[in-house]
């Protein structure tokens, strides 16, 4: 696996014990894919069963992009997509690991769930009412990604500015 410096300061922050990691940067600077390489990294080695749901503004949006980027680090990888992978929803099974993809235009149904981890992909696109009920349903870290084009939730809301 090709690792950047964005997975290794994120790979870091993770061991350190953050519970946001919040990734900023433009389009091709490998804060998806380096989340999305460490996301794969700690559901296939982890000993205990885990949730980890990943969300985006829709389904589309994210089939387009993280989803095929997860595909891609999953086949580098040698795993065998038919055997972990269901496509409605897509969920993979990896290990002890649960690895869902959501659509936020179809989050009301997962409002309630609780979930390991968390990882926003372009959060900028998304609304802080959803996304803070999902925070609150979150049990360990909160990963979160933005292309820097406006100020939205990740700093009207403070998330930003915590110490964790």
């Amino acid at each position: 696996m090709r690792l950047s410096n964005t997975f290794t300061k994120t790979r870091r922050a993770y061991e350190e014990g953050y519970r946001f990691i919040i990734n900023s940067g433009g389009s091709r600077s490998s804060k998806t894919y380096s989340t999305l390489q460490l996301l794969y990294l700690l559901a296939k080695n982890s000993p205990v069963k885990r949730i980890i749901h990943v969300i985006s503004i829709s389904i589309p949006h994210l089939r387009d992009g993280a989803i095929t980027d997860f595909d891609l680090i999953l086949q580098g990888e040698g795993e065998n997509l038919d055997e972990v992978k269901i496509k409605t929803p897509y969920t993979y099974t990896l290990g002890e690991t649960t690895v869902r993809f959501i659509g936020a235009d179809k989050i009301g149904g997962i409002l309630g769930a609780q979930r390991d981890i968390l990882f926003i992909n372009e959060a900028n696109n998304m609304k802080w009412k959803v996304i803070h009920q999902l925070i609150q349903r979150t049990t360990e870290t909160v990963f979160i990604d933005y292309n820097p084009s406006i100020d939205f939730w990740v700093d009207t809301e403070g998330v930003s500015a915590r110490d964790n």
